[in-house]
Formats: structure tokens, C-alpha cells, sequence
């Protein structure tokens, strides 16, 4: 169970790192997961960091997302490294045929630098959404104990892009390659981004030669990934390339058992009808799927949570909150309810949900309020205080 909340730590703290700069950022990135013990989430804490422990808004942020994707009402309790309850869990993941080859790479990686195994280098993980990818990658990280510089694609590129604007590319080169282990995730998300896709290739280039590990991982074959570049593709291929399966039916048990839920024929259709780890998440995170043991439904929780953030964003931005549902087209109206698309985004609903709730045609039009804002956020400084605001 430490190893699903674990999980669902690192996603919310993923979704909250454009909310958070510096050393909140690093503090969220360092929290590890102890136990959960009756809604409370114990989270060890970076001794060097315990005095951000005492934060509201970055604790109310964190338990916030991660009750919205768990769907059920989480407290935080940070706790030091040197509490003697906050040993690190050391278990062994869910395996099964279709991730045992990944997970024994990884494992023998953690357990002994073999020199053969440079020769695989990069190491390109690939398998469809919700499979297990990116949680094998971090078991290994906590595993093996090494510094790591880990980067989602789309946030690798946006890096890029704003130094090759603003100038400063020297530096950031600079700052990459003294990574000992490298790990980019979402590879196919690089797709068409062909200066990006340069950039990574010279990089791959200049860690290897380094004797940096390399650990990517992408939902396609490298030579599946459309609009991918043949640089950055060979550098894929010159390494070692594994497909990680859909987790079977006895495994996908198994993980709704440490995820707490009830025991009986609505888990059981639950999970026979999910085909991979992130299906049943995906299920429980929308409200559609069955409660954990405490017994209380997400959607709840979500509606909870999406009614605040309505009332917060509509007297920061002075709209009525009917305003962020009826399509009003006026200039006000509209910027807040992509700010709002935003902020629902980030807390963990679901494209579809949104354009839902909002009344527009499809995830599509979230998409299109996500990159306004993300734009407007780099940009404006008054605006960025005014959504910090409305969180």
C-alpha cells in the first residue's frame, strides 16, 4: 500500500511543480511516502527542507490533489528522516510476465553496475498508458539511491524552447550533463519537435560518453513514435529497447488489493474490466469506479473540490460563477474559465470531464485553455498572481 501512495505522491507532486519554484519544488520532489493509517498519509521529509513542512498553502495544495486522484479525503503529516517510523519501504513490485523483463533490468542495474550493461545504453522503455512504466523507473530510483535528473518530455521541451527565446542554452547544456543518472519520460510526447529532438539526441551524445545512465520511456517503439527524427531515434535504437505488457488479470488483482478497495464482486468487475494499473486509477480518480475501504465515492470529493476552485477562480477574475458554465464570450468570462480548465487539470480531472462541466464540445477545447494559459503564465506576472490566487 506504502507503494501505490508512493505512486500517487509523485504524480500529484508532478502536477504540482509548475505551482512551485526553487526550494518548495525540491521539497515536494525529496517527500517520500511511510504509511497510511486511517486517512492520515505520513510523508518523510528532506531534513535539510523541514522548515517548508510548515507551509499551509503547499500541505492544503498537496493534499488536495492527492485526495482528487486517490477520490478519497486525505491528511498530510510530514514527518524527519530520522523518525524511527518513517523507514523507507523496500518490497518488491507487482510483476508478472508482461513487466518481468523491464523489472529484472532494473533490478540488476540497482543491485550492481554490470559493464555490460553499459553497452545498452539508453535503456527505452515502451508500453500503452497505465501500465507500469514510469512506476518501475522510480522503484528503481529509490532503489538504487543514485541522484537523478528526471524530466518529463513536454517539460524537457519547454525548458528548451524558453532559453532558445530568452538565450541562456549554454547554461542549461551546461547543467544537464553533469547528471549521473538521466530519466526523460513521455518520450512520444517529442513527437514533431524536431529542435527539441536535436538537442536531446547531442545531449544522449555527451551522458553517454560521460558514463551517465540513460532510462527513457514512451508509450511506442522508438520506431513507432511518429515525426520522430532520425538522430534522436538512433540513439534509442543503439541501445536497449523493452516493451512493457499490459499487466494480467491475477495482477491487476493484486494491485486493487493494495489499493485498499473492498473485496467483492464490484472490485472484481472493477478490475476485469480495466486493462492495465492506470484503467483502475483512471476509474477510482472520476468517481466511476468502486470506494476504498473508508467507503466514500470520489466523485464527491471531485465535486468538492471543482466547486471551490469555481468560487476561488470567479472572485479572483469578478465573473459570476454561472458565467464559467453558461459560454459566456466575453473577454473576462473566458479567460477565467480556462484558468479554471487549469486548475481542474492540474488537481487531476480529466480532459473529457472538464469539457463537460464546462459545456464545451470535447478535451480537445481543454487542450487549447491549457496551452493559453501556460503562455499567459510564462509571460504575465500579474496574471501569474492573480491564478496563484485562486488556488
Amino acid at each position: 500500500m506504502q507503494r501505490l501512495i508512493q505512486e500517487i505522491l509523485d504524480r500529484a507532486a508532478g502536477m504540482l511543480a509548475p505551482e512551485f519554484l526553487g526550494e518548495e519544488r525540491r521539497f515536494l520532489q525529496g517527500l517520500r511516502a511511510v504509511r497510511l493509517v486511517k486517512g492520515r498519509v505520513d510523508l518523510r521529509v528532506d531534513p535539510g527542507r523541514n522548515g517548508l513542512a510548515h507551509s499551509r498553502r503547499l500541505r492544503r495544495r498537496l493534499e488536495e490533489t492527492m485526495s482528487a486522484i486517490l477520490g478519497v479525503d486525505l491528511r498530510l503529516r510530514f514527518v524527519r528522516k530520522d523518525d524511527p517510523a518513517a523507514d523507507p519501504f523496500r518490497d518488491r513490485p507487482l510483476v508478472d510476465a508482461g513487466n518481468r523483463t523491464a523489472w529484472l533490468l532494473l533490478r540488476g542495474l540497482a543491485e550492481r553496475r554490470d559493464p555490460l550493461l553499459a553497452d545498452m545504453n539508453p535503456i527505452f522503455f515502451f508500453g500503452g498508458p497505465g501500465v507500469g512504466k514510469t512506476y518501475l523507473i522510480r522503484w528503481f530510483l529509490r532503489r538504487a539511491g543514485v541522484p537523478a535528473m528526471t524530466f518529463d518530455a513536454l517539460d524537457l521541451h519547454g525548458r528548451i524552447a524558453r532559453r532558445l527565446r530568452e538565450g541562456g542554452l549554454p547554461a542549461l547544456r551546461r547543467g544537464l550533463a553533469r547528471a549521473r543518472l538521466f530519466v526523460l519520460d513521455e518520450v512520444h510526447r517529442l513527437q514533431g519537435k524536431f529542435r527539441t529532438q536535436e538537442e536531446v539526441a547531442s545531449l544522449c551524445d555527451e551522458l553517454r560518453a560521460r558514463g551517465c545512465l540513460l532510462l527513457m520511456a514512451g508509450r511506442h517503439h522508438p520506431r513507432e513514435i511518429h515525426r520522430l527524427g532520425p538522430k534522436l531515434s538512433s540513439r534509442f535504437l543503439g541501445g536497449f529497447v523493452v516493451e512493457v505488457g499490459k499487466p494480467g488479470l491475477e495482477l491487476r488483482r493484486r494491485f486493487a488489493e493494495r489499493l485498499g478497495l473492498r473485496p467483492g464482486a464490484e472490485r472484481e468487475a472493477l478490475v476485469r474490466r480495466s486493462g492495465s494499473f492506470g484503467d483502475i486509477l483512471g476509474e477510482l480518480a472520476a468517481g466511476t469506479g468502486l470506494g476504498t475501504a473508508s467507503g466514500k465515492p470520489g466523485e464527491q470529493e471531485f465535486e468538492r473540490l471543482v466547486a471551490s476552485l469555481e468560487s476561488r477562480v470567479a472572485e479572483c477574475f469578478g465573473c459570476e460563477r454561472e458565467a464559467l458554465r453558461n459560454g459566456e464570450t466575453d473577454r473576462r468570462s473566458s479567460t477565467a474559465r480556462q484558468v479554471l480548465a487549469y486548475l481542474a487539470r492540474e488537481a487531476g480531472l480529466s480532459g473529457a470531464s472538464i469539457a463537460r462541466r464546462l459545456g464545451w464540445k470535447s478535451a480537445s477545447s481543454v487542450h487549447y485553455a491549457l496551452k493559453k494559459v501556460r503562455a499567459r503564465l510564462d509571460s504575465d506576472p500579474a496574471f501569474l498572481k492573480r491564478v496563484e490566487r485562486c488556488r
